[in-house]
């Protein structure tokens, strides 16, 4: 299953930067996601950070954003937040712009880390970028406030959504 089919695109990852021809963004992208999605938060940082360097200057800003992304996920879904909020300063650091899924992957990190504080202040930092960070951000933010029973705060997440509807 795709349990072990990270283990693969791995492989013929490596292979590719090996041999060639070089892969792009968007086949790092591929690979990045494919151990997010089996749960390899280690793999998934590893291959972010060390595995690849852009090719191209031309190399597309959506997959970058996809890698980030998965690699957010990743930390998210192991409850390694600090790790996520990491990876989301380096995405902005790289000139990346976040959108909704960055965003909404990042506030949900810190929801299941048990750090309502930084969903609050990501979720204030998507209003302030005009970023709609969709019904994932605003359902993660308002688990968040309600783990901490945070009920003013509940409200605040409360009005970003309806103003961004």
């Amino acid at each position: 299953g795709s349990r072990r089919e990270w283990q693969l695109a791995v492989g013929l990852f490596e292979d590719l930067c090996r041999q060639g021809p070089l892969p792009d963004s968007i086949c790092h992208a591929a690979v990045v996601g494919a151990c997010q999605r089996a749960a390899q938060w280690h793999m998934t940082l590893y291959l972010l950070h060390h595995a690849w360097r852009p090719s191209n200057a031309g190399d597309s800003d959506c997959a970058s954003i996809a890698a980030f992304s998965a690699a957010i996920s990743a930390c998210g879904q192991a409850s390694q937040w600090a790790l996520a909020v990491q990876c989301f300063a380096e995405m902005h650091s790289s000139g990346i712009v976040a959108n909704e899924v960055c965003f909404g992957a990042v506030i949900n990190a810190c929801a299941r880390g048990s750090n309502p504080g930084g969903a609050m202040l990501l979720l204030d930092e998507s209003t302030r970028r005009n970023v709609d960070v969709g019904v994932v951000g605003i359902g993660a933010a308002l688990s968040a406030c309600a783990r901490a029973s945070w009920w003013q705060q509940s409200l605040h997440v409360l009005d970003v959504f309806r103003r961004s509807g």
